[in-house]
């Protein structure tokens, strides 16, 4: 059945892909039909908040629909989260060339030979986790604990996991392979290179707190005996693997300067032909078709959880556009007389921050108020600070919400009880991090 689930998963989003060139009905159907099978087939594998949260956004979607008497769109609003949904789908493929070409023993080698004390294990680990996390996600997590679990490590528990879960919140403030980039920027009139500055400003920021903070608590830990010929390899490896990296995202701008296909559809296209053709220029071509079918075997049936609550939140956004949600969400702006974007920037921040706490997703929230305010006439020409005003606090729901995947993932990996550590060990870090980039996001909006 594991089998079955990702097989299904790749084939949807393979086709979704291939009809953004042909625009078939016949296709668009049937990808309806895969989307719906989809659910049906990953919903016994799900964790039991996530099946609440999707019964109640399918039940309440089709509800909606039969009430206004176009339960026919059902069909059709299935697939509106399905372009984000293929960066989550295909994006960390590209773990398959960088684990053919050895490059994760090469960062191995380089963090034992330079972590000396808790503030390096901090720095680094968390800079580390920023560049490898932009392109594999949350996988990122899992290789960098383990590149560092090792017993002179031990003592640096709740240091490692502050450097993790910090560092891939600050790639969600950027990168072009995480949901939370696709997701603003399908819904506002922006360019990725917009969010790309800005993030990279907050993300130099958010390692200095971080790094100066641990100054008070740096403790010296043994070094690792290395061979100069040995970390002299794993060092022109990851300079390999940097180069690729910024080749990858180079071509990504560089086609959406040429392009009419929505960026949603060229950052997986591109991805996946990529590692594909870095396989061949390793001389790896034999191992393509097994490398890239274990992954999908491995790694599909786990995505249970994203996929489904990613595909009830956007039909679950539209219904409510259907109803009218953006009337509602109009006249409570009229009520407070908000028609400037940075003002409503601290009450996003409530609503997106305070319902992951509640264990309702992001995206279904961000959706949500992504399709209402890209519609508004005075926010027209303020995509730019909704859509940083978005990111900066999806950021924070990452580092301090028990039920964000971040947080999930590193419950599970450290074998802790307790869901709410990463509050306990981060909430002055985020909130200290979330009004400077307020602040900075104001002098943005100024100049």
């Amino acid at each position: 059945m594991d089998k079955i689930r990702a097989i299904s998963l790749i084939l949807m989003g393979l086709i979704f892909l291939y009809n953004i060139f042909i625009s078939n009905e016949w296709l668009n159907l049937f990808i309806s039909i895969l989307a719906i099978l989809v659910l049906i087939l990953y919903f016994p594998k799900l964790i039991y908040s996530s099946k609440i949260l999707v019964i109640a956004m399918n039940l309440a979607s089709i509800y909606i629909y039969f009430y206004s008497g176009n339960l026919i769109e059902y069909f059709e609003d299935i697939k509106t989260n399905l372009a984000i949904l293929c960066i989550f789908i295909f994006v960390p493929f590209l773990i398959v060339p960088i684990r053919r070409g050895d490059y994760l023993n090469a960062i191995d080698i380089v963090l034992r030979k330079l972590i000396t004390n808790s503030q390096r294990l901090y720095g680094l680990v968390k800079i580390c986790v920023i560049i490898i996390g932009a392109i594999l996600n949350m996988g990122s997590l899992h290789i960098l604990y383990n590149f560092t679990n090792l017993k002179s490590y031990k003592a640096f528990e709740e240091v490692r996991m502050k450097a993790l879960i910090r560092g891939v919140s600050l790639a969600f403030l950027w990168s072009p392979y995480f949901v939370s980039v696709a997701v603003v920027l399908s819904y506002f009139n922006i360019d990725w290179i917009q969010i790309f500055l800005f993030g990279i400003i907050i993300n130099i920021i958010g390692i200095l707190i971080g790094y100066k903070a641990e100054m008070n608590n740096n403790l010296p830990i043994r070094n690792f005996s290395t061979s100069h010929n040995e970390f002299r390899k794993a060092i022109k490896s990851i300079l390999i693997l940097i180069v690729n990296i910024i080749l990858v995202t180079a071509l990504i701008i560089l086609i959406d300067g040429f392009s009419d296909v929505p960026i949603l559809s060229i950052v997986p296209l591109t991805v996946l032909s990529y590692s594909i053709l870095w396989m061949i220029l390793q001389n790896n071509a034999r191992y393509i078709v097994l490398d890239y079918y274990k992954e999908l075997i491995d790694r599909g049936p786990k995505m249970g959880n994203e996929v489904s609550v990613f595909l009830s939140a956007g039909l679950f956004g539209s219904a409510l556009l259907t109803l009218g949600s953006d009337k509602w969400i109009l006249k409570i702006l009229d009520t407070f007389e908000v028609e400037n974007a940075i003002l409503l920037i601290p009450i996003l921040a409530l609503l997106i921050i305070g319902s992951s706490f509640i264990g309702l997703h992001p995206i279904v929230t961000v959706s949500t108020i992504g399709v209402t305010l890209s519609q508004v006439t005075y926010f027209m020409d303020q995509h730019f600070i909704l859509a940083i005003g978005i990111l900066i606090s999806w950021m924070v729901t990452v580092i301090l919400s028990p039920f964000s995947s971040a947080n999930l993932i590193m419950t599970g990996i450290v074998n802790r009880k307790s869901m709410f550590d990463s509050f306990r060990m981060n909430y002055k870090y985020a909130l200290s991090l979330w009004v400077i980039a307020y602040f900075i996001l104001i002098i943005f909006s100024i100049y």
